[in-house]
């Protein structure tokens, strides 16, 4: 019950944005996104898609452990990229 009261991404209660670009998103806006995509229930994409897990293309799972050196973590894979990728295009 106490969790509640925190701000944490899995709790759905905090807001990542750029008042100087005009964009927001919460982490479940993009694990609604994905979820389908990587074969995950939504609930669980929502509860992992923020902090150190990774997803493993082989096995289909999350993991706390890096599938291979290379690894990124979820919330900059699927995420962060993302943004950086729509930058990259209109910044070009």
């Amino acid at each position: 019950m106490e969790n509640k009261f925190y701000f944490a991404p899995e709790n759905g209660n905090l807001l990542f944005c750029s008042a100087l670009d005009g964009w927001g998103f919460t982490t479940n806006y993009f694990a609604g996104l994905f979820h389908k995509k990587l074969g995950l229930k939504l609930e669980v994409l929502e509860k992992y898609i923020y902090g150190e897990f990774y997803y493993n293309n082989t096995t289909k799972k999350i993991t706390r452990k890096p599938p291979s050196s290379k690894s990124e973590p979820m919330f900059v894979n699927l995420i962060l990229n993302n943004i950086w990728k729509v930058y990259e295009t209109i910044m070009g």
